[in-house]
């Protein structure tokens, strides 16, 4: 049980010990139990069961609050239908509150998956990316709350995410039982590891601040 800053209540988290252990979960998908084809207040909030190891959203405002109280890394880890794992490696994940439709801002990343949110950080040339200067971040998209960037994907994929473009991948898609079964892109899809196609078997989302030591370091 936390409370971040702000936060108005405290919520129930589960704790990932591997890789150094201190990894709060934001979001798990592991073989289709829970729908993620859900409304923005849905996302606002959270649903599933976060305290366990079902599927589950932690929630928009729940990220809000824990980024914003300091410096935090998004680790994401992926599993194919073959058994091959991939991760991807953010620093520093900030997510904007509601009425900057909880964009998602992240900074350098490393990883053997590929960089599939590329749009939502700055590039080694400068403060730019495909949204022009000034525009770095990406913002929450569900069906009935879509950004005017967004209503393309959103069609078809029916979920919430950051959209940063419609190929780039999307965590929380349609699950589905194989992973050549994706209709188009809809499905849990990292496009810059299996392409747009494949839907992955499972994910894991999860965020650590960045001053915490990993357990058995020297630091």
């Amino acid at each position: 049980m936390i409370r971040p800053d702000q936060a108005p209540s405290s919520f129930m988290v589960f704790c990932d010990m591997s890789d150094g252990g201190g990894w709060t979960v934001i979001q798990r998908r592991k073989d289709g139990t829970e729908s993620f084809d859900r409304a923005w207040v849905e996302y606002k909030h959270g649903f599933g069961g976060s305290e366990s190891d079902g599927e589950f959203w932690l929630g928009n405002d729940p990220l809000h609050y824990l980024t914003s109280q300091g410096d935090y890394n998004l680790k994401i880890n992926m599993e194919d239908f073959d058994g091959n794992q991939r991760f991807a490696k953010y620093k520093n994940m900030k997510v904007d509150d509601e009425k900057n439709q909880y964009k998602l801002h992240l900074g350098e990343y490393t990883g053997n998956a590929g960089d599939a949110l590329s749009e939502a950080h700055s590039h080694p040339s400068g403060q730019w990316n495909s949204l022009g200067a000034g525009q770095l971040g990406v913002k929450f998209s569900t069906y009935d709350h879509p950004n005017k960037d967004d209503e393309k994907c959103i069609r078809h994929d029916m979920s919430g995410w950051w959209f940063s473009k419609c190929e780039s991948g999307n965590l929380n898609g349609h699950y589905y039982n194989g992973p050549y079964q994706a209709v188009m892109d809809d499905g849990v899809v990292w496009y810059t590891w299996h392409g747009w196609w494949y839907s992955i078997k499972s994910v894991a989302m999860m965020i650590r601040a960045s001053d915490v030591h990993p357990a058995g370091s020297d630091v």
